[in-house]
């Protein structure tokens, strides 16, 4: 049995890191039918099934025992496109252990239950979620780098610097040629 104090995945090293950096060892991710084939040493995609919702992940700790219900987490772009939210969803657990991808070619039927997010662990205290361009998210650890912190006060960044602080250090930084993130 896992041990619940353990993080999975742990923190990355750095001050900002995809989103993907979240997701638990025991998810496995698929692209389209043809990566999943090829991860499966050559096993065909299940046939897609537009009743079902659009998934393109298994959870590989599934096992045929168990719950009815599993809940994950999950991260995706509030209706203004522009705030990632972290939101739980409920999959029943015989959905949770298989895929159900759209084929590679020709039209793709619509999924009339849509698209089950990628599950993620939950954020730590020090990382905050920053939203890219084209729809991106990042994760960025607080207690290193901390774009949000205002440039006319403290910093709210969990290593509490003031500006004239950062400012110090990227000097610092910039003289022993050490790239940091503006």
């Amino acid at each position: 049995m896992p041990n619940p104090l353990e993080i999975d995945p742990p923190q990355p090293p750095g001050g900002e890191y995809p989103v993907s950096a979240l997701v638990p060892k025991a998810i496995l991710i698929y692209t389209n039918q043809a990566d999943f084939t090829m991860k499966n040493n050559g096993k065909p995609c299940p046939a897609y099934n537009p009743l079902l919702p659009i998934k393109r992940w298994t959870d590989s700790a599934v096992s045929a025992a168990g719950y009815s219900l599993l809940t994950y987490h999950t991260i995706h772009l509030d209706p203004s496109m522009q705030n990632p939210v972290q939101t739980d969803i409920q999959v029943p657990s015989y959905l949770a252990g298989i895929v159900n991808i759209p084929p590679d070619t020709g039209p793709i039927p619509p999924s009339s239950a849509g698209e089950l997010l990628t599950p993620m662990r939950l954020l730590l205290a020090n990382e905050k979620l920053n939203p890219k361009e084209g729809g991106l998210i990042d994760v960025v650890n607080l207690d290193i780098f901390n774009p949000f912190a205002s440039a006319s006060g403290p910093s709210t960044g969990g290593a509490g610097l003031t500006p004239a602080e950062h400012a110090v250090l990227f000097a610092i930084a910039k003289e022993m040629k050490i790239a940091l993130p503006e």
